[in-house]
C-alpha cells in the first residue's frame, strides 16, 4: 500500500510540476493546490493506522489493559508512522524539486511538506478513531479542501480575518494549507538563486504578491522574526513564515486530541458503551461526559488562538 500511495504521489507531483511551474505568474494559486494535493494523498493514509481493525484491536485491548498501555500504544504507533511521513515527503521533494524551476532548496521542501503532513497525518488521526473508516475518510477529504479555503489564496487572507467579527483569524490558524504555504512562499522568493528581490524583477510581482498579503517590503529579517507576533503581522499584510514550528504545535494539538478521544471511546466500548467517570447514576455520567467535550472544544480553540501569539 506505502509502495503504491508513493507511485501515485511522484505521478500527480510530477504532472502539476511540469504543466504549473512555480518560476512563471500565479504563484500562489499553482502552489495552493499543490498542497491541497499533497494534503489529500496525506489524510487518507493514517486512517488505517487507528480505523477499521485496528480500532477493534485497540478496543478489545482496552477491554483488559489500564489506559496508560492505551495510551503508549498509541505513542508507539504515531512515532512508527514518522517513518512513512519522512518517505512520502523525500517522494515529494525528490520529484516536485527538480522540474518545477523552484528556488527554494531540496530541503526546504522537505521540511515543509513533512511538517504540514505531520499536522493531517494527526488531525486524520482523530476522525480514524472517532467514525468508522468511509465516514472518516470523506471528514478527511473534507477536511483538506477546508485547509485549502483558509489558505489566504481564495478567499484572501485579508477577507477571511474580518469574517465573523475577526475571529475568522481562527480558520487562518487553524489551517496546515495556510501555515505550508507561507512558508514554501517566504523559501522560494529568499532561495538561493532567486532573483525575485532585485528591484526589477521585484516590480513585476509585488502587485500579486502584496494582494495576498505577503508585501514584499516586509520580509522577515530574521527568523523566526520577533518584532511581532504572527496575528498581529498577519493585519499588517505581512504573511510571511519562515519557518514550520506551528505547524508541529498543529500536530501535537491534533494528537493529543486524538489521544483524547482515543481513551474515552475506546473505554466507553469495553464498559458497555459508556465511561461512569464514578458517577452514581447515568444522568450524571452523561453531564461529566458532556462537560469533558466541552473543556477538550475551548481548549482546541485556545490553543490555535496562542499559535497567534507566537513568532
Amino acid at each position: 500500500t506505502i509502495v503504491v500511495n508513493q507511485i501515485l504521489l511522484v505521478f500527480a507531483i510530477s504532472l502539476m510540476a511540469v504543466a504549473f511551474p512555480t518560476i512563471r505568474k500565479q504563484v500562489f494559486s499553482k502552489l495552493s493546490v499543490l498542497i491541497l494535493l499533497l494534503s489529500l494523498v496525506s489524510g487518507v493514509p493514517p486512517l488505517r493506522i487507528f480505523g477499521g481493525e485496528e480500532k477493534q484491536v485497540t478496543i478489545r485491548e482496552a477491554a483488559i489493559t489500564s489506559h496508560a498501555q492505551v495510551l503508549f500504544s498509541f505513542i508507539g504507533r504515531d512515532i512508527a508512522s514518522l517513518l512513512e511521513i519522512g518517505i512520502t515527503a523525500a517522494s515529494f521533494a525528490f520529484t516536485y524539486w527538480p522540474i518545477a524551476g523552484t528556488t527554494a532548496s531540496g530541503s526546504d521542501l522537505f521540511s515543509t511538506a513533512f511538517a504540514l503532513m505531520y499536522a493531517v497525518w494527526g488531525l486524520s488521526f482523530i476522525w480514524a478513531i472517532m467514525f468508522p473508516m468511509h465516514t472518516a475518510m470523506l471528514v478527511s477529504i473534507i477536511c483538506s479542501i477546508l485547509s485549502y479555503l483558509f489558505a489566504g489564496v481564495n478567499p484572501e487572507a485579508k477577507a477571511v480575518l474580518k469574517m465573523l467579527d475577526g475571529y475568522g483569524a481562527l480558520m487562518l490558524l487553524a489551517s496546515p494549507s495556510r501555515w505550508a504555504l507561507s512558508t514554501i512562499i517566504y523559501r522560494h522568493v529568499t532561495g538561493l538563486g532567486s532573483n525575485m528581490l532585485h528591484p526589477a524583477i521585484k516590480g513585476m510581482f509585488a502587485g500579486e504578491f502584496d494582494a495576498f498579503s505577503y508585501n514584499m517590503d516586509l520580509l522577515p529579517m530574521t527568523c523566526p522574526e520577533k518584532t511581532s507576533p504572527v496575528l498581529e503581522r498577519w493585519r499588517a499584510r505581512n504573511s510571511w513564515a519562515c519557518h514550520t514550528g506551528q505547524l508541529f504545535l498543529l500536530g501535537l494539538l491534533f494528537r493529543f486530541v486524538a489521544a483524547v478521544v482515543l481513551l474515552f471511546t475506546s473505554s466507553a466500548a469495553a464498559s458497555g458503551g459508556q465511561v461512569s467517570f464514578g458517577a452514581g447514576s447515568k444522568l450524571r455520567t452523561r453531564l461529566i461526559s458532556g462537560l469533558l467535550v466541552v473543556f477538550v472544544c475551548f481548549f482546541v480553540i485556545l490553543e490555535v488562538a496562542l499559535l497567534g501569539h507566537t513568532y
